[in-house]
């Protein structure tokens, strides 16, 4: 029998940081960067409810609002009452949610969900992108432990996310394909998400906040995707590109993740951000 995987990444002292993963993955995928930063900071990275490794919600608490009140019941119990928060794609809605409620102490978010309006045509594309994923994710279920062995074939899939797919270790790759393999709440998610709509309240965000794009985003697209949070987002938030990456930058560069993540975190920490058209 398989070990079941760890829920979560904690290492590290210094400011509280938490990190969260993309739609799918797991905490896995923040392996490298959750080391290269526990140098200054306690880095927390959980692995959300209905992926990997927990075991999923029942229908009615599906959706962000559910994501969301799990994270904050495990930041109750590590005793944080707000902490600098990090989200890729999924990761990034759920961040953005958690600092509307007063959790975060500044908000970095990759590529975030969430940049559409309810019955738009932005929203119809992602559900048909990610429902036309279903039934790879169903046969990768069954075919998981063999694909895991073939680097070919599982670098065909890292294409999802990665722009380079050689540039992605091979530990991270298999367990990428486990834990999109894995997710048990795939299509109840996808339904709440496209019912109740995007993000709708940037402009309201006061704290330190960067919005990370990433140039060969695949998933969500940065000029069709980003489009809503450069509009909304104050001026005072930072903008940044990841030229030549996909969407999980921390696969395939995790340097480039750390380094970015150190500046702007540290320009929260010390009051300097200013924002960056």
């Amino acid at each position: 029998m398989a070990t079941p995987p760890t829920t979560f990444l904690r290492t590290g002292a210094g400011e509280p940081l938490l990190l969260l993963h993309p739609f799918v993955l797991s905490h896995h995928v923040w392996g490298q960067v959750a080391e290269g930063l526990s140098d200054s900071y306690d880095v927390y990275a959980p692995t959300m409810r209905g992926h990997w490794g927990r075991r999923s919600f029942r229908p009615s608490q599906v959706g962000i609002g559910g994501l969301a009140d799990d994270i904050e019941a495990q930041l109750d119990e590590i005793g944080w009452d707000t902490c600098h928060i990090v989200g890729n794609s999924l990761g990034g809605w759920v961040a953005l949610e958690l600092a509307r409620r007063g959790r975060a102490r500044s908000l970095h978010v990759i590529a975030p969900g969430g940049g559409w309006t309810r019955f738009s045509f932005n929203m119809f594309f992602v559900g048909t992108k990610f429902m036309l994923l279903y039934p790879f994710l169903v046969g990768g279920f069954f075919l998981g432990s063999l694909v895991c062995k073939m680097p070919p074939l599982y670098r065909l899939f890292l294409r999802i996310v990665s722009a380079d797919t050689r540039a992605v270790s091979p530990a991270d790759a298999v367990n990428f394909i486990r834990a999109a393999t894995h997710n048990t709440g795939f299509l109840g998610f996808i339904w709440s998400a496209l019912w109740l709509g995007g993000v709708t309240w940037l402009a309201e965000l006061t704290l330190p906040t960067t919005l990370i794009l990433c140039e060969k985003d695949r998933v969500l697209g940065a000029r069709r995707f980003g489009k809503l949070f450069l509009d909304q987002l104050p001026e005072s938030a930072d903008r940044i590109d990841f030229p030549g990456i996909g969407h999980v930058p921390m696969l395939e560069n995790p340097k480039l993740v750390i380094d970015t993540l150190r500046t702007q975190l540290g320009k929260a920490v010390s009051g300097g951000q200013t924002g960056a058209a």
